[in-house]
């Protein structure tokens, strides 16, 4: 008799409710979890499987002065962290040295949580579970094509962090990211954060966004522009452009090269668990570009952005070229 309660226990636990249910609350669901990762200052240790390797994380994000930091560190093998901010971060590696990059500005989600695009994935939201001892909700969402992939994320009951997420297509796990180690509260990371300040690492001046872009390529459905920048990294000028579904991201670099396009002309294409990349020297009027586009999403997405890349270059474009 017990056995069996059990097993009826299991199968109520992978009901999926009524779609109206499932409408109401898997948007609440998404709209607390956007908030609490922008809002709280919290700690995690994180383990990570992507690509046939299983990696250590410790993640910290703080919240102060309406402002957000965040630091990202590899607890395996040379030290590699990322500290973040005001959409900039900085790379330090082994060597020590910091290289500065375009980061994520997380602080437009916080008052404002953008919709979970629902017209692009198939939602499912199950009954509570447990993940690293917290109780949490399971959100299932199932992309309706192949430009983009299905996650599997598991949301904190008593926070609102995810303690889990898979990015899977067609049945599979591309990457999994699980919480070991949670911890929640005003003070969390306010000491390392004051460190960092103390040696300089803490960026206080986001940069400026590009009035437009001097090119342009064919989106797939649902993709809208975010972002744009442009900017010089090791003497070369580079734009960048960021694109989303409201889940999914794919960012566009591209960046003016010598007149003569060096031997290897066609896409080169390279897999990271969920992350896809693809790069290729593209003639463009007299010069030569270097076009590479990355992303957690299918091949298909990032190739096709590739191939319908094309200098656009608009007056008002033109000075910023």
């Amino acid at each position: 008799m017990r056995g069996w309660m059990v097993a009826l226990s299991a199968c109520l636990g992978m009901m999926v409710m009524s779609s109206y249910a499932v409408d109401d609350q898997v948007g609440e669901l998404w709209q607390r979890m956007q908030v609490a990762a922008h809002q709280l200052n919290y700690e995690a240790t994180l383990i990570m499987v992507s690509h046939r390797r299983v990696s250590t994380l410790r993640r910290v994000h703080v919240r102060v002065g309406g402002h957000e930091w965040q630091r990202l560190v590899s607890l395996d093998g040379e030290r590699r962290e990322v500290q973040a901010g005001q959409g900039m971060a900085m790379l330090f590696e082994g060597n020590g040295l910091a290289t500065l990059m375009q980061g994520q500005e997380p602080t437009a989600a916080t008052m404002n949580p953008s919709p979970l695009p629902m017209t692009f994935y198939i939602t499912n939201l199950r009954l509570h579970r447990r993940v690293g001892g917290r109780s949490s909700r399971e959100l299932l969402l199932q992309p309706r094509d192949t430009w983009r992939y299905g996650l599997n994320l598991w949301v904190d009951d008593a926070t609102g962090l995810l303690l889990r997420a898979e990015v899977t297509q067609g049945g599979h796990r591309l990457l999994v990211l699980s919480v070991t180690g949670l911890q929640v509260g005003p003070e969390v990371g306010l000491s390392e954060y004051k460190r960092a300040a103390r040696h300089g690492s803490v960026l206080t001046h986001p940069m400026s966004q590009a009035p437009c872009l001097p090119w342009s390529v064919q989106l797939p459905p649902g993709f809208q522009q975010v972002k744009i920048h442009h900017k010089a990294i090791n003497g070369a000028m580079v734009d960048e452009a960021r694109y989303s579904d409201g889940l999914a991201s794919v960012s566009v670099f591209v960046t003016k090269a010598p007149a003569v396009l060096p031997q290897y002309q066609q896409p080169r294409l390279h897999h990271w668990g969920a992350m896809t990349t693809a790069e290729q020297w593209r003639q463009g009027g007299k010069n030569s570009f270097l076009v590479s586009v990355l992303g957690n999403v299918p091949a298909r997405t990032v190739l096709q952005m590739l191939s319908t890349w094309q200098v656009a270059v608009s007056p008002t474009c033109a000075k910023h070229y």
